[in-house]
């Protein structure tokens, strides 16, 4: 902030001689500091709308894709968070099924995410679109993922594999739905 220099005494002639020079007053600790603050709020800012503006563009991408694409980019996902590998089986089981029942869903309009296990096989079995010949190793899949999930199960790394190629299997493309639903 700058200030007006004081006036000078005045001259032997009886004029006032003024300085055109301002003098510098050094800022305070508090302005400093809120200036400070507010940089860093600012670039928080910036960094979260950054962020979400990413996580927005993920996602319109990925609705864009085929329900067989969109699956396996899931499934990629939850591989790169390495769950088997910190021994989180039973959070990784929840999220593979659930790959395989929202590419279900999408595919074929049968609400598997929001069934039990029982009622979606059920409401598979009944539907016209659904190929029955993969309800029996589904249901393997699904209830061995059960066990794990909330039997208690112990499960393995060799385990995980297998479930993935299952899962992988699954979410192959069809041709039997025309149309996506989101």
């Amino acid at each position: 902030v700058y200030f007006p220099a004081p006036p000078t005494p005045i001259n032997p002639e009886g004029d006032l001689e003024l300085s055109p020079k301002p003098i510098y007053v050094p800022p305070s600790a508090r302005t400093i500091a809120l200036w400070s603050l507010l940089g860093l709020a600012t670039a928080a800012l910036i960094a979260a709308i950054l962020w979400g503006l990413t996580r927005i563009s993920r996602s319109v991408r990925e609705r864009r894709l085929s329900p067989a694409e969109r699956a396996v980019a899931e499934l990629e996902r939850l591989l790169r968070r390495r769950l088997i590998e910190k021994g989180l089986f039973k959070d990784f089981y929840v999220e593979l099924t659930q790959v395989v029942r929202r590419f279900i869903e999408r595919t074929h309009g049968i609400r598997a995410p929001a069934q039990t296990t029982e009622e979606f096989l059920r409401d598979a079995t009944g539907h016209t679109t659904f190929d029955h010949t993969t309800i029996p190793p589904l249901r393997s899949f699904l209830e061995a993922a059960d066990l794990v999930k909330f039997a208690g199960q112990r499960a393995t790394p060799e385990m995980a594999d297998q479930a993935v190629a299952a899962a992988r299997s699954f979410v192959k493309p069809t041709e039997i739905c025309d149309s996506p639903t989101p």
